[in-house]
């Protein structure tokens, strides 16, 4: 019906629904009736309504939300799928799905564009690099801020240095952490998670 709903040849509709039923995992569930699906079935079973005329473009609005770890990565990997014929434009609040499937991301406020951009240009341009440094002791952290000239934010043992403020590399750090024999458990280069990014962007005016 959906099929028939959206164009597709009376004759070739009951082709293209195996066909997709199939695709979206759902081909051993033909005979059965909609009214005992589990959510994950009925969420995969809304999908393949949605694709099953091969649109140009596919609009979704959390379509992995009711999901439980498996049928999310399911959902996902067919999403992965249909990127290579069809532009999907869906909606999302869980940002690690977002880091994951995208290539291009919008940011609304109210309603209104306010950031949109290629994920890794978005990233760069909001990156806030960082070094964090976890020293093997606070007494270590405390001798790394005598002989440092870098500002920092200290938190017990844990220290982390803004790169961009301070014009800092991480060579920089590791050198004079190996002249003064420094005791540490970590040392990273940090950049802005996706997360922090959406909160900069969206929550503030």
């Amino acid at each position: 019906m959906a099929a028939r709903l959206s164009g597709v040849d009376t004759r070739k509709s009951l082709d293209e629904a195996k066909k997709t039923l199939e695709f979206v995992g759902l081909g051993d569930a033909m005979k059965k009736r909609t009214g005992t699906f589990s959510g994950g079935m009925k969420q995969r079973l809304g999908l393949a309504q949605a694709i099953v005329h091969k649109p140009e473009l596919l609009l979704l609005d959390e379509p992995v939300s009711a999901l439980d770890p498996m049928g999310r990565r399911q959902v996902m990997n067919l999403l992965k799928e249909l990127q290579q014929e069809t532009t999907i434009l869906y909606s999302t609040h869980i940002l690690n799905d977002a880091e994951e499937m995208t290539n291009q991301l919008l940011f609304l406020r109210k309603g209104a564009l306010v950031e949109n951009g290629s994920l890794d240009s978005v990233r760069e341009k909001y990156a806030n690099p960082r070094i964090l440094i976890e020293f093997e002791s606070n007494d270590e952290a405390d001798r790394f801020g005598a002989v440092s000239s870098w500002a920092f934010n200290k938190e017990r043992r844990l220290l982390v240095i803004d790169a961009t403020k301070e014009k800092v590399g991480i060579s920089e750090v590791l050198a004079l952490l190996n002249s003064e024999n420094f005791l540490i458990r970590k040392l990273e280069l940090q950049t802005a998670s996706l997360e922090e990014i959406f909160m900069k962007v969206v929550m503030e005016e």
